[in-house]
C-alpha cells in the first residue's frame, strides 16, 4: 500500500497537465477500496461506524481516508497511521527527533517533541501530541501507544473520534488540555497512563464499543493520581466490571489520589464510579454527578472522601453504597452541595478495633423508592452516624433498620413506629424525628422507651396519611398544638390585642402583655405567629416553641426601624417573614430556614440555609 501511494504521487508530480484524469483514476481506485472494507466488515460480523457525509470521493473508513491523505512529515518520509493505531517510543517506532504529522483520517495527529531546559533551574517543554479532527480506527488495538516514560501533553483541537481497545495508553504522565473534543468508544480503557492523567481543559467522551465489552476503567492511572482541574468528562458503560475513573488501587506510596477541583464529571457505569486506593477529593467549583449501577458510586480503599468548596456531587447508587471510604472517613463541608441516594450510602462497617467508628450521612434519603434489600440503615455497635442538618432519611419499615451505635440527628429521620424498637443503641435528636404510628400507640411511653439521650430537637407523631397528630419533645413531653397566634398592637386602632394568658392546666401555651409588648410561648406548637404592631417586641420562648409554618411581622412604614427580639429557649420555625423590621436572634437554640428579612445576629445560631429540613 505504502509503494502504491508513493507511485501515485510521483505520477502527479510529472503529469500536471494531466491532473483531471489523475483525480479521477484515485477516485476510482478510492471507491473501490471502500467497497473491499465494506465487504471485509461484513464478514467478521461488524458495522463501521457511521459518518457525516462528504463530498466525492467517500473514503468512509479510517485506513482509506489515511491512506489517501498522506502527510508530509519534516524529515521527507510519509507518516500514516494504520489500522493497528500509531506506536511511539519503542525499539520499531521510536520518538520522532522533530516534529512530524501523521495523517489520521480527515485530520491529523502531530508530535512535537520534548525541548529540555536550556540551563539548569530553568522549565523545558513536555513532549506533545496535537489531535486535531482526527479519526482512527482499529478495534483490537491501542489508537495511541505512547511507550516513553517521559511526561506527554496532549492538545486537543476540533472533533477527534477513536474506535480502538485503548483510546490511550501512556507510561509516563497524561496532561490533556485544549479546547477540543476526544471521543473514545473503546473495549477496554479509555485513557490509561502507567504513571498519573490529568485533564485541565477540552471536552472527553468516552463510551462502548459495539456493546462487546465495555472499557476497564474511562480514566485509569495504574501508579498514580487523577486530577481533573477543569473541561468536561463524561464516562458511559453498560457492562458489568467496568469502573469510571480508577486511581492506583494498589496505593503505592503517596498515589492513589483522585482530586475533582473544576470542571464537569459525569458518569454511568455498572461498577464503581470513581475508585481511588487513596482519598478522593472534591473541591472548589467541581460538578459531578456518578451513577454506579452495580456497585459504590465513590469508593477510598484506604484514605478519606472530602468533598467542600462551592462543589454541587450527585450520587446514586442502585444497589451498593452511595459514599464508601473503606478504611478511612467521609467528610462534606464548606458550601458544598451533595446528594446521595440510596440509604446505603451511610452503611458504616466496623473492622476489628475498639476504635470507635464515626461518619456523617449527607443528602436526602427514602428508603420507599428501593428494594428492601439494598435500602437498609445500619448502625453497628461502637459506631456514630450523624445525620448533617440538610439530611432527610426516610425509613421504609422495620427491615430496613438496624441501630446497635448511636445516632445524632442534626436532620430529619422519618420511621415507622415499629421500627421504634430496631434502636437499642442511642439517638440524641437535635431537630426532627418523626414517627409514623396509629391512634393505638402510646406515644409518650414509646419515645420514653426509644434509647433517646441528649438533644433539644422535636418528636412529631404524624398519621399514616402523613397529617400530624402530636408534638413531643424528647422526654416525651407533649407539646400544646395552636392553630395560630395573632398579635395587633397599632396607635389609634381599636382592635389592638388586649393582654391574655392562654395556657392550658399543663401550664403550655402563650401570653401577651400589652403593656410590656412580650410575646410569650411556652412549650407550643403554633401553626404561625403573625404580629403587626408599631413598637418594639420582645418573644420570649420558654422550653420549646416549633412554628410549624411562619414567623410573620408587619408594620409598614411606621414600624420602620422597630425591632422584634426573639429570646429564651429552644425555637425552630419554617421561616420568618418581615416588612420593615429589624429581626434580633438572642436566643442559643434557634434552627429557622430564611425567605427574605432584615436580620442582625446578638449571639446564639441563626442557619442561614434554603435546605430546611425541620417543617
Amino acid at each position: 500500500m505504502k509503494k502504491k501511494l508513493i507511485s501515485q504521487l510521483v505520477c502527479v508530480t510529472m503529469a500536471l497537465s494531466l491532473t483531471s484524469v489523475s483525480a479521477l483514476a484515485e477516485e476510482t481506485n478510492a471507491a473501490a477500496e471502500v467497497n473491499e472494507g465494506a465487504a471485509e466488515g461484513k464478514e467478521e460480523g461488524k458495522e463501521e461506524p457511521q459518518e457525516e457525509e462528504q463530498a466525492a470521493p467517500q473514503l468512509n473508513t479510517m485506513e482509506q481516508r489515511s491512506n489517501a491523505v498522506a502527510v508530509q512529515a519534516n524529515d521527507g518520509e510519509t507518516k500514516n497511521i494504520t489500522k493497528t493505531g500509531l506506536t511511539l517510543g519503542n525499539t520499531d517506532n521510536p520518538l520522532p527527533t522533530e516534529e512530524t504529522t501523521y495523517a489520521a483520517g480527515g485530520g491529523t495527529v502531530t508530535f512535537i517533541p520534548a525541548i529540555p531546559p536550556a540551563t539548569e533551574g530553568e522549565n523545558g517543554t513536555n513532549a506533545k501530541l496535537v489531535l486535531d479532527n482526527a479519526e482512527i480506527n482499529c478495534p483490537g488495538f491501542t489508537a495511541i501507544a505512547f511507550k516513553s516514560e517521559e511526561d506527554l501533553d496532549i492538545e486537543l483541537k476540533g472533533t477527534n473520534v477513536f474506535t480502538a481497545n485503548n483510546g490511550i495508553a501512556s507510561e509516563g504522565n497524561l496532561n490533556i488540555i485544549g479546547e477540543g473534543t476526544l471521543k473514545i468508544k473503546g473495549t477496554e480503557d479509555g485513557i490509561e497512563s502507567e504513571g498519573g492523567i490529568a485533564v485541565n481543559s477540552g471536552t472527553i467522551e468516552i463510551s462502548d464499543f459495539q456493546s462487546v465489552r465495555a472499557t476497564r476503567a474511562g480514566l485509569r492511572a495504574k501508579e498514580g493520581d487523577v486530577t481533573i482541574n477543569g473541561g468536561t468528562v463524561t464516562i458511559r458503560s453498560e457492562e458489568s466490571d467496568i469502573h469510571g475513573i480508577y486511581a492506583s488501587p494498589n496505593s503505592k506510596d503517596e498515589f492513589g489520589t483522585v482530586y475533582i477541583d473544576g470542571g464537569k464529571v459525569d458518569i454511568n457505569v455498572k461498577d464503581r464510579g470513581i475508585y481511588a486506593g487513596k482519598n478522593i477529593v472534591i473541591d472548589d467549583k467541581a460538578d459531578v454527578d456518578v451513577i454506579s449501577t452495580d456497585d459504590d458510586g465513590l469508593h477510598s480503599y484506604e484514605g478519606n472522601i472530602t468533598i467542600g468548596g462551592n462543589a454541587v456531587v450527585k450520587v446514586v447508587s442502585e444497589d451498593d453504597d452511595g459514599i464508601y471510604a473503606d478504611k478511612g472517613k467521609v467528610e462534606i463541608s464548606g458550601s458544598a452541595n451533595v446528594t446521595i441516594n440510596p440509604l446505603t450510602a451511610f452503611v458504616i462497617s466496623v473492622s476489628e478495633s475498639p476504635e470507635v467508628y464515626s461518619a456523617t450521612a449527607y443528602g436526602k434519603c427514602d428508603t420507599n423508592n428501593y428494594d428492601d434489600d439494598i435500602s437498609k440503615l445500619e448502625v453497628k455497635e461502637d459506631t456514630e452516624l450523624t445525620v448533617d442538618r440538610c439530611t432527610h432519611i426516610e425509613i421504609a419499615n422495620a427491615e430496613n433498620l438496624t441501630v446497635d451505635g448511636k445516632i445524632i440527628n442534626n436532620g430529619t429521620i422519618v420511621i415507622p413506629a415499629e421500627d421504634c424498637t430496631k434502636l437499642t443503641g442511642k439517638l440524641t435528636n437535635n431537630n426532627m424525628l418523626t414517627i409514623i404510628a396509629d391512634d393505638s400507640v402510646d406515644a409518650a411511653e414509646m419515645i420514653q422507651g426509644m434509647g433517646m439521650e441528649d438533644g433539644d430537637g422535636i418528636i412529631r407523631v404524624s398519621n399514616s396519611d402523613g397529617s400530624v397528630s402530636s408534638m413531643y419533645t424528647n422526654d416525651g413531653t407533649q407539646l400544646k398544638t395552636q392553630e395560630a397566634i395573632v398579635i395587633k398592637d397599632i396607635a389609634d386602632t381599636t382592635d389592638n390585642t388586649p393582654t391574655g394568658e392562654y395556657f392550658d392546666e399543663n401550664g403550655k401555651g402563650y401570653s401577651w402583655n400589652a403593656a410590656t409588648k412580650v410575646l410569650t410561648l411556652k412549650n407550643i406548637v403554633p401553626n404561625k405567629v403573625e404580629i403587626t404592631s408599631a413598637n418594639d417586641v420582645t418573644i420570649q420562648i420558654v422550653g420549646t416553641a416549633y412554628v410549624v409554618e411562619e414567623f410573620k411581622f408587619f408594620g409598614g412604614e411606621t414600624f420602620q426601624n422597630k425591632t422584634v427580639t426573639i429570646t429564651g429557649e429552644r425555637v425552630k420555625a419554617r421561616y420568618i417573614k418581615s416588612e420593615n423590621i429589624n429581626v434580633v436572634i438572642a436566643t442559643q437554640k434557634v434552627n429557622i430556614e430564611i425567605i427574605q428579612n432584615v436580620f442582625s445576629l446578638e449571639s446564639g445560631r441563626l442557619f442561614l440555609s434554603s435546605c430546611f429540613v425541620g417543617g
